[in-house]
This record gives C-alpha cells, sequence and structure tokens, in this order.
C-alpha cells in the first residue's frame, strides 16, 4: 500500500503551480516597480529641464549685476583682507550664494513637478552650477535635483535616490 501512495501523481500539477506562480507573480510586480522608477525619472527630468530653461530665458537681467558698486564695494572689501581670511570669505560667500539659489529654485522646480505624479516633499536641489556673470567664463545654468522614490518589491521596499541633471546656456547680451 505504500508503494501505491507514491506512485500516484494526482495533483501535481497543482503543487507544481503553487511552486511556480508566487515567483512569476514577484517578478511581474518587480517589473512593475521598474516601471513606475522609469516614469518617475522621466517625470524628474522633465521638471529639472523646465526649471532650468526657465531661469536661463530670464537670466538676462541678472548680468546687470556684475557692474552693480554693492558688487565692487565687496569686492575691494575682500581683497584688502589677508590671504587665508581672504579664501575662507570666498568659500563661505559661495557657499551662501548655492544655499540661496537652491532656496530660489526649489518653489520653481516643485511648480513644475505639480503638473506630473511625484510627490513634490520628496524632492530636494543637490547642486546648482552658476554661471560666471563677469563675462570670461561658463555661460551654462544647471542643478542636479534629487528625488526619493520608494520602490515596492516582493520582500522588500526601500527608498532609491533618482538622480537627474539639467543644463541650459544663458544669453547674457554679450556675443551671442
Amino acid at each position: 500500500m505504500a508503494g501505491k501512495f507514491w506512485s500516484r501523481t494526482d495533483g501535481s500539477m497543482t503543487v507544481e503551480a503553487a511552486i511556480v506562480m508566487p515567483i512569476v507573480i514577484s517578478l511581474l510586480l518587480l517589473f512593475m516597480s521598474f516601471a513606475q522608477s522609469l516614469a518617475a525619472q522621466l517625470a524628474m527630468r522633465h521638471a529639472a529641464a523646465e526649471t532650468v530653461k526657465e531661469v536661463a530665458a530670464h537670466a538676462y537681467v541678472l548680468t546687470f549685476i556684475r557692474d552693480s558698486a554693492l558688487l565692487n564695494r565687496i569686492t575691494e572689501m575682500t581683497d584688502s583682507l589677508p590671504a587665508p581670511l581672504r579664501e575662507l570669505v570666498h568659500a563661505q560667500g559661495e557657499q551662501w550664494t548655492e544655499e540661496a539659489w537652491k532656496a530660489a529654485l526649489l518653489p520653481l522646480l516643485r511648480s513644475h513637478m505639480e503638473r506630473t505624479s511625484l510627490n513634490p516633499s520628496q524632492v530636494s536641489i543637490r547642486s546648482v552650477a552658476v554661471p560666471d556673470w563677469q563675462g570670461s567664463g561658463s555661460r551654462m545654468f544647471g542643478i542636479q535635483v534629487v528625488y526619493t522614490h520608494r520602490l515596492h518589491v516582493p520582500f522588500f521596499s526601500r527608498d532609491v535616490e533618482l538622480n537627474v541633471q539639467a543644463y541650459e546656456r544663458i544669453w547674457t547680451g554679450e556675443g551671442g
């Protein structure tokens, strides 16, 4: 009787399906999660590009800063400092300038994200590339944006940072 029990094949298809089906469903959910990540990446790229385009289109007004008497006075004051202190003041000024750019650009970036399915509170600006307003350096303006996306994969879930960069050449009115 024991030999007859082991030789039966009734229900073997059910057992195989019970083993394989969770794996197939897990892979399907994994691919769907990757598709959502790709859609989030494309939406972030579009929002960052639109933000940079908008700033570059209106940046001509900022070129008048270089002729400002206040800017000239600040430059004179920092040039009169000893070399180590001057380098420290320049580095701190660049850091404050970048933080001010980040604070100014974040609401603009979030307004472009409202047209997408992304959550605007999960975005941050990692860095800002500001052109040289004195006319001799780079004319490229850009931002690097980080979006925290929840990756839902069967058996675990984790946050993934999606990084996007966008650059645009600005027009300063000099030589094209």
